[in-house]
């Protein structure tokens, strides 16, 4: 072979390295997108509502995503049909989102919600859509006293009468205005719930949630039944602290964290989904049951089903 022949193949070699670590560099930028367009994602939807990235627009999100999976595709043959695809679905979400901004109601109003006690018990049903939900304990005298701030999109539903001897209340917000199959939750115009119970009513208590945070602190309320049904993001509930209580907690998306105060003896029941759930305390187990030590001769005890969703539970017994 002459020399000229082997210049001439050393020159149509590509540049091996250069190539191997260009797309590593471009993976790299890649996965970075893609994981700060998840992140905004998950913040917009509720799962972290601490509010750092509520200036960034709802499509944003979108955008890194479909950036970075350009980037991590484009070397394939079928890495632009991909992108195009995103591109055209994100421009069609972003547009859908736009008429939903100017066809939802704007702006808040506040509500107050205030119920007498008229009966020795009463049942409490309670539905929010998207935002935060707070209760606890009132000091008023009430049976509920509540300050509701409800966005443009929500219509407050409310219902009193008398059931089998007791009072019953229900406190219901629907969604109004246009949802075009787009979720109003990727709008900043949460609503926020704080609603005081009566501590010494035995109360009957049932709450839906939509998306958002909800705490619900049930130390100081003779709650005798507590039935939860949370959707997207985290819950975090305290168990009343006295009584026989049953519960039952039906967890959606997100992450659930229940407490049961020290000196409440607990039997809980699991029935898991596609998430983690987590016991922590003196318990025996048998199967999907978890039993504490005291629990059939307590006075102060709870029996307390889990239907497990997707994502994390915790069930922790304070000391």
């Amino acid at each position: 072979m002459k020399a000229t022949d082997r210049t001439l193949i050393q020159q149509d070699v590509p540049p091996v390295k250069a190539t191997q670590n260009g797309n590593v560099q471009r993976s790299r930028w890649a996965y970075i997108l893609i994981a700060l367009g998840v992140f905004f994602l998950i913040e917009k939807i509720g799962f972290n509502t601490n509010g750092i990235w509520n200036a960034i627009g709802a499509w944003y999100p979108l955008v890194l995503i479909v950036l970075g999976t350009d980037f991590l595709t484009r070397s394939y043959p079928w890495g632009r049909p991909l992108t195009l695809a995103l591109v055209v679905i994100t421009a069609l979400f972003m547009l859908i989102w736009s008429f939903n901004q100017s066809a939802i109601p704007q702006g808040f109003r506040q509500e107050t919600v205030v119920e007498a006690i008229t009966a020795a018990r009463a049942e409490i049903q309670l539905t929010t859509t998207v935002g935060k939900l707070e209760i606890s304990a009132n000091t008023t005298g009430k049976l509920i006293d509540g300050k509701l701030e409800l966005n443009g999109s929500d219509r407050l539903e409310r219902e009193v009468s008398t059931r089998n001897g007791g009072q019953f209340v229900r406190l219901e917000a629907v969604m109004k205005g246009a949802n075009i199959g787009l979720p109003n939750f990727l709008n900043n115009r949460n609503s926020s719930w704080v609603v005081g119970l009566a501590p010494n009513v035995p109360l009957v208590l049932r709450i839906k949630t939509g998306v958002g945070s909800s705490r619900l602190n049930l130390r100081g309320l003779r709650v005798t039944d507590f039935n939860l049904g949370s959707g997207v993001g985290q819950t975090v509930v305290t168990l009343p602290a006295l009584g026989r209580v049953t519960a039952r907690v039906e967890s959606g998306v997100g992450e659930t964290n229940i407490f049961i105060p020290r000196g409440m003896e607990s039997r809980v029941r699991v029935s898991n989904g596609i998430g983690a759930v987590q016991i922590s305390g003196d318990y025996q187990r048998v199967g999907d049951v978890h039993t504490s030590n005291g629990f059939e001769t307590a006075g102060n005890r709870v029996e307390l089903e889990i239907d497990g969703g997707i994502g994390r539970i915790s069930v922790e017994t304070e000391r």
